[in-house]
């Protein structure tokens, strides 16, 4: 317990400090976050640094924190994910114009039951200013089915109830009309009519597949499913695939996203339904 703590005090804290003033996509990825098999606490990080000059005069920090407790039948695991990017308004100018400002924190409890049975318990915060998402929060609870893991690696299934809350930046029009917003839709006669609910009851689902190519090189697959329970129009979809080449303790990934949601083109005019997302990191496990 007091190795527990500590891991508590050392994740939890930079949380407090950091999430009041930052803003990351609706779905991200957290079953990728290093899991040992062993007691004791394990984890990873990778960073990135880019500077873009000429057309874009960029400047771009991002890293990405998985660490996780392991005891026995328990695992606690959390990932801390943060991008901040300022331009210029000139080649001349200073970099103090926010371009892209992410934030993203999720926390997870899971208990083995007995063979490939898991339950999960966990709670989530994000903001994505890309998408206009001013604040995401959410808690959810479900069951895990996973096969053994062997040299190969496993495939794992998750199925979730999810509570959250939804806040958008206040140019997204729609999400404070009280009469409902329309899609706009040729093949749709009237145009199909929907109201923003904040507080939203959701189905969460995965499909996890860890495949060890060989020693040092494994291939990630995750696909997550959200729908809400009063409406499965209203969904969000994300799939993930990446490849990971290790090196002792260092390692490098690239990775593809593809996301989805039906939705965000209706209560924020002008932002896209679609997001995609290659990335290339390099970074260490300790």
């Amino acid at each position: 317990m007091r190795c527990l703590s500590r891991f508590l005090v050392v994740v939890l804290g930079p949380i407090v400090m950091v999430a009041p003033g930052v803003s990351s996509a609706q779905i991200v990825n957290v079953l990728d976050a290093v899991e040992s098999s062993e007691d004791g606490v394990s984890g990873a990080a990778d960073f990135t640094i880019e500077w873009r000059t000429g057309n874009t005069n960029l400047r771009r920090i991002g890293w990405n924190l998985g660490t996780s407790y392991r005891d026995g039948k328990h695992l606690l695991f959390f990932q801390w994910q943060l991008t901040n990017a300022v331009k210029k308004s000139a080649l001349d100018g200073s970099y103090d114009d926010p371009y892209i400002s992410n934030s993203f924190e999720h926390l997870r409890y899971r208990f083995h039951v007995k063979g490939p049975l898991s339950t999960e318990t966990f709670l989530q915060h994000a903001m994505d200013g890309k998408k206009r998402l001013r604040v995401r929060a959410l808690a959810g609870t479900g069951l895990r089915l996973e096969t053994s893991k062997k040299k190969w690696g496993f495939v794992a299934l998750g199925t979730d109830y999810m509570f959250s809350y939804e806040e958008y930046y206040d140019d997204c029009s729609c999400t404070n009309d009280p009469g409902g917003c329309t899609e706009d839709d040729a093949g749709v006669e009237p145009p199909a009519t929907y109201v923003y609910e904040p507080f939203q009851h959701r189905w969460s689902s995965y499909l996890q597949l860890v495949w060890r190519m060989g020693d040092n090189v494994s291939f990630q697959q995750t696909t997550f499913y959200q729908p809400r329970l009063d409406d499965f129009g209203d969904f969000r979809l994300m799939t993930e695939a990446g490849l990971v080449l290790k090196a002792g303790l260092f390692y490098a990934k690239t990775s593809f996203t593809v996301s989805y949601h039906s939705r965000l083109s209706v209560w924020c005019p002008g932002v896209e339904n679609f997001d995609t997302v290659l990335k290339n990191a390099i970074g260490f496990s300790f």
